[in-house]
């Protein structure tokens, strides 16, 4: 008897480097399985072309959110359609929630260490929110300068004016 392991994510919590959460597909006789379902398995699943309605049983190796969030999406075609739906709206909330940092009254930084507060609260926001619903969009072109670039220059008014803000309390630019 043979079988098939496939490394559906490799990533740890925040999916860094685009790996996706830990997820691990089991494939034999018996059918299939899988080892952790984080909230990345649907689009990870979607990549190797295995529906979900044929996985068989779901074994979690310890209960963090991004070892078994993914597994309610497993359940039904309904709850499939549900996570595809968190993901989109986790992405346009986001999109709201980092345009309206544009419009908070953020003057010039007093300090290098208040300068210091704001980089590690982009990029804290950044990896929690912003990559981990785009990772599987971006997996192709990760290593891509002009993927990056092209991200960079989109959130540079946001990232200037958190940065170094505007000198004045008046919003926008």
């Amino acid at each position: 008897m043979s079988g098939f392991i496939t490394a559906l994510g490799t990533g740890d919590a925040f999916s860094s480097g685009g790996r996706g959460h830990t997820c691990w597909l089991i494939e034999d006789a018996a059918g299939l399985a899988l080892v952790d379902a984080g909230g990345t398995v649907l689009p990870a699943l979607r990549w190797a072309q295995v529906d979900p309605r044929r996985i068989a049983v779901v074994h979690f190796t310890h209960l963090h959110g991004d070892h078994i969030a993914g597994w309610p999406f497993l359940l039904s075609r309904q709850s499939e359609n549900l996570g595809d739906l968190c993901l989109f709206l986790n992405m346009i909330l986001f999109q709201v929630f980092w345009n309206m940092l544009t419009f908070a009254p953020l003057g010039h930084p007093s300090s290098l260490l208040e300068f210091g507060g704001r980089l590690f609260f982009l990029c804290f926001i950044a990896l929690l929110i912003y990559f981990p619903p785009r990772m599987f969009y971006l997996a192709e072109d990760i290593n891509r300068r002009r993927t990056w670039l092209t991200m960079l220059l989109a959130n540079s008014p946001v990232i200037i004016r958190v940065l170094i803000g505007t000198g004045s309390n008046s919003p926008g630019w």
